[in-house]
């Protein structure tokens, strides 16, 4: 199983898992998951500030890990901090923005072949090929206006988008991974929470 669709099959749960907590079982929530990955592109292009022409400071920002103070050191015990590994950097904030992304795509995804076939999304997950244009102003541009204007009659376009981006912000696919699952787990513990 290609890791896209494991990653859909876990977005599917918890899908079902929202679904079911707020009773939606009979609403058409396209238009407000569009919004939604729409505002979480957004939230990327801040954290990442490469439009923001008016700026000195347009570098991405490297917070400190909580734990250690960004020493990278594990000060009780010795050794490197388990938190960040030694790195001394905390979470990496464009890799959590960019993960509310894909969650939502699959999202849209699953919702749109609700209406086809799961052995097509399968297969379109599993094949998809990256597309990257040279600039994230270029990138975040057309992803903007196909997310706005095209969405579900051209959904896998904008997967390859999606997963182009993450290409471009310098991720593979085990990253991707290994962000969603995090992220994956938080928003089920919010759910229990009732965030």
């Amino acid at each position: 199983m290609g890791i896209l669709y494991e990653l859909s099959m876990m977005q599917d749960k918890l899908d079902r898992t929202i679904t079911n907590n707020h009773n939606l079982h009979t609403e058409d929530l396209y238009t407000l998951k569009k919004i939604s990955l729409l505002v979480e592109l957004g939230e990327l292009a801040n954290e990442l500030r490469f439009f923001k022409f008016w700026s000195w400071n347009q570098e991405r920002k490297e917070y400190p890990c909580e734990y250690c103070g960004g020493t990278g050191e594990n000060a009780p015990f010795g050794g490197p901090c388990y938190d960040c590994e030694g790195s001394g950097y905390g979470p990496d904030k464009v890799l959590e923005e960019y993960t509310d992304i894909v969650h939502f795509t699959l999202s849209i995804c699953l919702d749109h072949h609700k209406y086809t076939d799961k052995y097509q999304l399968k297969y379109m997950l599993d094949n998809i090929e990256p597309l990257h244009y040279t600039t994230l102003e270029e990138q975040f541009n057309h992803m903007f206006g196909e997310i706005s204007n095209n969405m579900y009659s051209n959904i896998e376009y904008i997967v390859r988008l999606v997963i182009g981006l993450g290409k471009l912000l310098g991720y593979n696919l085990e990253d991707i991974s290994k962000g969603y699952h995090n992220k994956f787990e938080i928003n089920m513990q919010r759910q229990k929470e009732q965030y």
